[in-house]
């Protein structure tokens, strides 16, 4: 049993307890909601005894389980992840590329498919995606990818798609699959936040609809599973299993939590009464908060042709209110016990689950009825951003992270090629990654938004912002 007496010996737990006594609506992952959970994790927290079967070679239980989860969401075959879809996502790009090959990614991949790019040995060339005239990044917009596709020495054996994005947009992933299928590449989508894609019409089409060959849900993010539960699927014959299964192997932890595991098989089962309440209730919430005049939550009529919206994101900007993204956030926590998924310079991603209700629901739209009286402003507050421009590649991720290092203050780093990954996080799109020059103008946008308050994934926690840079001395 846990002791209680002297918890300054166990600082996460602590901050796990003051966690659940200061937040009482929570609009984030995972989607069981902390305490609402049907997880009899305690009871289910084993490991590898007979009968229990085992991950990497499954010939049991957990055999049958992937069957029965792959029959589910329509694919070939599915495999638990216990260590995130980071997991899956690497794995995916390993088993699907060699050394020197090329992939095509969308810029607002997570910052896993770097990694898969690393062990994999392959070289990116990327997709720029624009920015909504909201200031939130759209995705991968069709006619760019095939302009990309037709680039002079382009020749690609897979493309990496992130659909839907951290702010719940999709691009035509039918579109994009005709276009790889027809030069023979394999498309891999790192569906994370859109496992519950399969449960309803009114979501956009799921990958496993528009069929891809390999695509990843984080389960834990949308369909209810334990942290950090996640699902890789394969269908067809362009992705190799047997490459898949021994990438899993190393990129797997070998104690994988029961817990865990269970959580997987239980969120395998038809929920439409409940997806279908969250949609009514994302309705409702957004039309609250947009007829009152101080805020604006996208709506899908907002979005350019090409792209699609998953309803249960809440992506709310203030309008008429002097507040930042950040700034809201902050009080919505600490003012209205409320936490959102994602704050940013001028909008904040609030998500809802079946497990939520309406009373929650309400108390979102009472808080920023509240605050948008108390902080109202007619022209609102402009928070001005730039976009990041892509860089230059000088070297391969994989030979930028296998080369010596240095330190150095960021401010110092211009013109010199990047030994890492650096992205803002919340949602983790890299503004950087090894092998990447560091131009002037990312210093200068890096500066810029850590002094707006974003944190940096990749620079240290000293003011001056310390990178690894390749040595080339």
């Amino acid at each position: 049993m846990f002791d209680k007496s002297g918890t300054e010996r166990y600082p996460l737990i602590k901050a796990l307890e003051q966690q659940l006594e200061q937040v009482s609506f929570r609009f984030h992952v995972p989607a069981h909601l902390a305490d609402r959970g049907p997880h009899p994790a305690s009871d289910f927290d084993l490991t590898e005894l007979s009968g229990l079967d085992n991950l990497f070679e499954p010939a049991g239980v957990i055999a049958e389980s992937q069957r029965l989860a792959a029959e589910f969401f329509g694919a070939d075959e599915t495999y638990y992840l216990v260590n995130g879809s980071s997991a899956g996502l690497i794995a995916a790009i390993w088993s699907s590329c060699r050394r020197g090959e090329k992939v095509i990614l969308g810029r607002n991949i997570h910052r896993s498919a770097i990694a898969g790019l690393i062990w994999s040995g392959a070289v990116p060339c990327f997709i720029p995606v624009k920015e909504h005239i909201r200031g939130i990044p759209l995705n991968i917009d069709v006619p760019t990818a095939e302009a990309v596709l037709s680039g002079k020495g382009v020749s690609s054996t897979a493309m990496v798609v992130t659909n839907p994005s951290y702010f719940g947009i999709s691009t035509d992933l039918d579109a994009l699959r005709t276009i790889t299928a027809r030069r023979g590449i394999t498309l891999i989508v790192d569906e994370a936040h859109g496992g519950h894609f399969i449960f309803s019409p009114e979501f956009p089409r799921s990958a496993a609809v528009c069929g891809a060959d390999l695509w990843i849900n984080s389960a834990h993010k949308t369909l209810g599973a334990l942290t950090p539960g996640a699902l890789l699927h394969r269908k067809g014959g362009r992705a190799n299993p047997a490459r898949l299964k021994n990438g899993l192997s190393m990129v797997q932890t070998s104690s994988p939590s029961y817990a865990v595991l269970a959580s997987l098989e239980m969120i395998c089962r038809e929920q439409e009464d409940g997806w279908r309440e969250a949609i009514r209730l994302s309705r409702y919430a957004r039309q609250q908060i947009n007829s009152r005049g101080r805020f604006v939550c996208l709506e899908a009529s907002m979005l350019p042709t090409g792209f699609f919206m998953d309803p249960l994101r809440l992506t709310i900007k203030a309008d008429k209110v002097a507040l930042s993204g950040f700034q809201l956030a902050k009080i919505l926590k600490d003012e209205c016990r409320i936490e959102v998924e994602l704050a940013g310079h001028n909008n904040l991603v609030a998500i809802i689950h079946p497990g939520h209700r309406k009373d929650d629901i309400d108390a979102l739209i009472l808080a920023l009825k509240q605050i948008g009286e108390r902080y109202y402003s007619p022209g609102g507050t402009e928070y001005a951003h730039e976009s990041y421009p892509l860089p230059d590649m000088a070297l391969s991720p994989r030979d930028a992270a296998e080369s010596s290092w240095r330190e150095l203050p960021i401010r110092d780093a211009c013109g010199l090629i990047s030994a890492v990954t650096v992205s803002p996080f919340p949602p983790g799109i890299p503004v950087l990654i090894p092998g990447e020059v560091i131009a002037k103008e990312i210093v200068e946008q890096i500066i810029a938004d850590y002094s707006r308050g974003y944190n940096f994934l990749g620079l240290g926690a000293d003011p001056s912002l310390p990178i690894m840079v390749v040595d080339t001395d």
